[in-house]
């Protein structure tokens, strides 16, 4: 059973009384599950992934890859910058506020986004990489726009302790990627296309 305080807290706030009602053990249970089965079939995709690539021919274009993929890692690492848990630990703090943290959530993603690609932009002219791989680097850097949207209902998942939605979409969005992504390798149309 539920824990009568938490009824109560959930009872005063009617905005968010789904976050806190309910049995929170099936739910983290839940979530645990979700965790465990996306990641690992999320990996197992990725593994899938360079194995596609690696049948597909696309040997000489591994390294650029990487690179473009390091560099757009440190533009995700910008976009989020930790605001991810520290929301979800507010939210869940303060329900009432909900609404309110989120639009800051948003705001601060609006600043955000135009520093990491700066920041992606300039590292990748900064190391002097070849055309190809700077031009692949901003266009994949374009991407952490909607990255900051999905951070932004990350931090409504995690604090209505419904994970499975947010890994259920990435592993989704990943197999989306192997198939596209083997569709470029086979039709041979570059780093910029994959």
């Amino acid at each position: 059973m539920s824990d009568p305080a938490i009824q109560a807290v959930g009872a005063e706030e009617s905005n968010t009384s789904a976050i806190l009602q309910g049995n929170v053990g099936h739910r983290v249970f839940r979530n645990s599950v979700a965790q465990l089965a996306g990641r690992i079939g999320v990996a197992i995709a990725r593994c899938g992934r360079w194995g596609t690539r690696r049948r597909a021919g696309w040997r000489s274009l591994f390294a650029e890859y990487s690179i473009v993929l390091g560099v757009l890692t440190l533009g995700e690492w910008l976009v989020d910058f930790g605001s991810t848990d520290a929301f979800t630990r507010e939210v869940c703090r303060e329900p009432q506020n909900a609404n309110r943290l989120l639009r800051i959530l948003v705001a601060s993603k609006l600043v955000q986004f135009p520093i990491a690609l700066a920041v992606v932009t300039i590292a990748l002219y900064a190391f002097r990489y070849q055309r190809t791989v700077v031009e692949a680097g901003v266009i994949g850097a374009l991407s952490l726009f909607w990255f900051s949207g999905v951070l932004v209902y990350r931090v409504i998942f995690r604090s209505r302790l419904s994970v499975e939605r947010d890994v259920g979409s990435e592993f989704v969005s990943t197999l989306v990627m192997v198939l596209l992504t083997t569709f470029a390798c086979r039709e041979g149309l570059g780093l910029i296309a994959i």
